[in-house]
């Protein structure tokens, strides 16, 4: 593969992300992270040799920067200056340029682009003797609410170069794309029959393909910013060569990790100890999975049946043990739930009699292998299907109304049993 075009494509630094609501000591960690992953970003943009280094989008959190956030990013595209790396940097609905940002403040070096305005505009990526080596058109935000459909307005394309799209926008039906906010809202056949050879977007923070041909990605942000947006994340490196293939591979910047431990084999759980050495070795087996230097930030789901149910219950024992375990592993963060645990309930004995747990047990059972019964049970407007988080079809209100049933006979049975 001959390559033509060769780029680093990030988006959703968020830097100075506030991260209010956790220790201050926490909270510095993950902001001094966000700025050590564009550190890192610009160090393999370096080793690489790339040509560009593209930003789809919320490079910033907010309009108001730190002096270490502006010192560093200065410093950093200097050092990309000097090794001959071109900045694309097309803004998103978190750093919307304006006469009030952030963006039209600092005074940035002569290799960084930004695209200012909504309109798309096609600039070209150069080589150190000033030889157009690809088109990248961009658009970028100008408020922090764009509801247009942006990638409706980019033109065709038919340059005789590697030519790469570049803009923050939501694409709809992509995975993860129902978290997010509606912003700059296209579909995947948007994105087709405009000559481009490469999309690169920002918003959804987390990493996916949104389409083979056209090739179209999100990078993910390059640092989860709270405990839902856990695994690896980073930045694409990205090759186009002279016949217009993609190739692309992602690259890991973060050595901070927010993770998620399901632990349900609690059935013999019934001491601290028991409990404490659970805990402790499953987050040991998950750090020995990580690469080195990995920090990881995890939170613990406690599941199923446990006979400390009660105790775990108690907010003061669930911070008890919080604490006790962060000492411990000499971790920054841990966070332990115990939300879907239950108490040792003989559900058997409960089948049968002249009651109402008995008579409700029964339409469970039937409701799970009877999928009309079971939707006829639902409510006729589904709450996650009017807000986005479902669809609307038969299979994925079925599939929807089949997690809700998990567990569902434990948790009536706690409501109707007098001593559970």
């Amino acid at each position: 593969m001959e390559v033509s075009f060769r780029f680093l494509h990030l988006a959703d630094l968020h830097l100075d992300t506030s991260f209010y609501g956790e220790k201050p000591e926490l909270r510095r960690l993950l902001q001094q992270e966000a700025r050590m992953c564009l550190e890192r970003a610009v160090d393999l943009a370096l080793a690489k040799k790339v040509q560009a280094l593209l930003i789809a989008g919320d490079l910033f959190d907010q309009d108001l920067l730190s002096f270490a956030t502006e010192k560093k990013l200065l410093v950093e595209f200097q050092r990309l200056r000097a090794g001959g790396v071109k900045v694309f940097y097309a803004p998103g609905n978190h750093d919307p340029f304006n006469g009030t940002s952030g963006i039209g403040r600092l005074s940035w070096p002569d290799n960084v682009y930004i695209y200012k305005k909504a309109m798309p505009e096609m600039v070209y990526a150069r080589d150190r003797e000033g030889r157009p080596v690809a088109a990248v058109t961009g658009a970028g935000h100008e408020s922090r609410q764009e509801g247009k459909n942006l990638v409706a307005l980019f033109p065709p394309s038919a340059e005789a170069l590697p030519r790469v799209a570049l803009l923050h926008a939501l694409v709809l039906g992509h995975e993860g794309s129902e978290q997010h906010s509606r912003y700059a809202p296209c579909s995947r056949d948007d994105l087709r029959g405009k000559g481009y050879h490469y999309w690169a977007l920002g918003h959804v923070h987390s990493f996916g393909q949104v389409l083979e041909e056209p090739a179209a990605y999100y990078p993910g942000n390059t640092q989860g910013r709270n405990p839902t947006e856990t695994g690896p994340k980073g930045c694409l490196l990205v090759e186009i060569d002279t016949k217009g293939r993609v190739q692309v591979n992602f690259e890991r910047l973060s050595r901070l990790c927010w993770e998620r431990i399901f632990l349900q084999n609690l059935e013999q759980v019934s001491t601290l100890e028991q409990l404490q050495h659970l805990i402790v070795s499953s987050i040991q087996k998950v750090i020995s999975q990580q690469p080195p230097g990995l920090v990881l930030l995890p939170r613990v789901y406690l599941l199923g049946t446990c006979p400390l149910y009660r105790e775990l219950k108690s907010e003061d024992n669930l911070l008890f043990l919080q604490e006790s375990l962060l000492e411990e592993m000499a971790l920054p963060w841990l966070e332990i739930k115990a939300e879907r645990l239950f108490p040792p309930l003989d559900l058997e004995k409960y089948r049968q009699g002249p009651h109402l747990l008995a008579e409700v047990l029964k339409l469970l059972a039937r409701a799970e292998k009877d999928d009309e019964l079971l939707l006829s049970l639902a409510p006729r407007l589904l709450a996650a299907v009017e807000a986005g988080y479902v669809g609307t079809s038969r299979e994925e209100k079925l599939l929807y109304l089949r997690r809700l049933l998990q567990d569902m006979d434990k948790e009536i049975a706690l409501r109707l049993i007098k001593d559970a």
